[in-house]
């Protein structure tokens, strides 16, 4: 009867010890489910801090690649800018030597025109000149005119020279003669009767074969027989080379 009175408190005892340790599991659990839940709120914590200074970070990066974008649209606008001015300044500067070439063109061409003038006002000073010695020699008392008849290769050339022998001048007229050739001039002689040849001058003609020669006659070369004009290189030579083209006797 007493082990069976007893067999209830025991079972309830056990009872209660499974129940308390039960508790204390469970309050176990709980303590370690606190502690995991501590644990994951501090590492949400510094996952918090962690992304809000990624965010921070990245607001940085956002910042500075707005700047950095800005920056390269400043310069992309400048940089456009200088092209478009270099563009401008290049027409400018094209346009200023497209200018500067015909100014230069049209200064050649009055240049051009200049010196053909003033060729034309020296040679016709010559002419002038030479007409003038002519009309001097035609009024000496010791004029004499020598008619200059054409060499073989001269066509239709003629010409006359007015020897003022008071003055020891001749006035040579040629007329009909060709154009020398490039490079080339009429050179005039003194040819003595000794057949001693002496350059006396050179002379060009005019599109007309008009062409005039006013020289001194060197003292003491002794006495003239023949006046010849032939072609030489340009300059004139000291012994006649070219060929014949104005002859006459004295």
């Amino acid at each position: 009867l007493l082990l069976a009175a007893l067999i209830p408190g025991v079972l309830l005892f056990e009872g209660t010890a499974q129940r308390s340790d039960e508790l204390t599991a469970q309050a176990e659990r709980q303590s370690h489910a606190a502690t995991r839940l501590a644990e994951r709120e501090r590492t949400m914590d510094v996952a918090t801090r962690h992304l809000e200074d990624a965010t921070r970070q990245l607001a940085g990066l956002e910042q500075s690649l707005s700047a950095r974008q800005q920056d390269y649209e400043n310069a992309r606008r400048a940089a456009a800018t200088a092209i478009a001015e270099r563009e401008e300044a290049l027409e400018q500067l094209t346009a200023t030597k497209d200018k500067a070439r015909l100014q230069m063109t049209r200064a050649d061409r009055a240049e051009a025109r200049l010196a053909v003038q003033q060729q034309a006002v020296a040679d016709a000073q010559k002419r002038l000149a030479t007409a003038d010695a002519a009309l001097a020699a035609l009024r000496s008392p010791q004029m004499r005119i020598i008619t200059l008849a054409a060499g073989p290769k001269a066509g239709k050339a003629w010409g006359r020279i007015v020897w003022d022998q008071q003055a020891a001048t001749w006035n040579l007229v040629a007329l009909d003669l060709p154009p020398a050739p490039a490079g080339r001039t009429y050179e005039l002689w003194f040819i003595t009767d000794k057949q001693q040849k002496i350059a006396a001058g050179t002379f060009n003609v005019n599109a007309k074969g008009e062409g005039a020669l006013a020289v001194n006659i060197p003292a003491g070369i002794g006495a003239l027989a023949v006046a010849a004009v032939t072609d030489e290189p340009a300059g004139g030579v000291a012994v006649p080379t070219g060929s014949i083209q104005l002859v006459g006797q004295l």
